[in-house]
């Protein structure tokens, strides 16, 4: 099973009227604050994530056809994986915004936010979709956990001034001290083996990094 902490997002700016699709990141999602998505061309905020009741995002954002400001719900773990997603005006039916593959969100942006409508049946939804929701459900809470454990003085570093950095690579979350370069790396490749990670408590930084190719 491929685990992606990455997505696209795809809108038209109410603002400026640009097209653009944009990268989310698992990682800087992953913490109980509001983020706000800016247009990269006026800099206007186009929309707001809300961390809503901890399994889901309350996602609030402009419509160019209306001019009002709309909310959507979706799960957390869906909202992460690679299916695409639209969000409409609910007066309008218009698009909003997609969030999915960017090469999926292209084709929709060149279609000017047209999407067959065999494309939107969420009810199909098999069971290996089912279980990647779960998965990657789990995993954005592996990431809050980490963050958690950085902000409570449990992930650290054996040198003196830690600067600890997560990624997330090929079902490895990595974490660099950008200090010292130590290098610590733990298998989230499957879902037995994020929960296990869910319980770590602390966390200590202690080899170098080995080469890698």
């Amino acid at each position: 099973m491929i685990i992606h902490s990455k997505t696209s997002i795809g809108f038209q700016c109410p603002s400026c009227g640009k097209i653009q699709i944009q990268e989310l990141s698992a990682f800087a999602f992953a913490d109980s604050q509001r983020h706000q998505i800016l247009c990269d061309h006026c800099h206007q905020v186009f929309a707001a994530f809300h961390p809503g009741d901890g399994s889901e995002y309350h996602i609030q954002a402009v419509c160019l056809d209306c001019c009002s400001a709309h909310v959507f719900r979706v799960k957390r773990g869906l909202f992460w994986l690679e299916h695409l997603r639209e969000f409409r005006c609910p007066q309008t039916d218009e698009l909003i915004l997609a969030v999915g593959d960017e090469e999926k969100i292209e084709a929709l942006l060149a279609e000017e936010f047209y999407l067959d409508e065999e494309d939107l049946e969420e009810d199909e939804t098999g069971a290996e979709d089912l279980e990647q929701i779960e998965v990657m459900t789990q995993l954005v809470a592996l990431f809050e956990h980490f963050k958690q454990l950085g902000q409570s003085g449990n992930l650290t570093c054996m040198c003196d001034r830690p600067q600890i950095q997560l990624r997330f690579e090929d079902g490895w979350v990595h974490m660099v001290c950008l200090h010292c370069q130590r290098e610590t790396c733990i298998d989230v490749s499957d879902y037995e083996k994020i929960l296990a990670a869910q319980a770590i408590e602390k966390i200590c930084l202690s080899d170098k990094p080995m080469n890698k190719k």
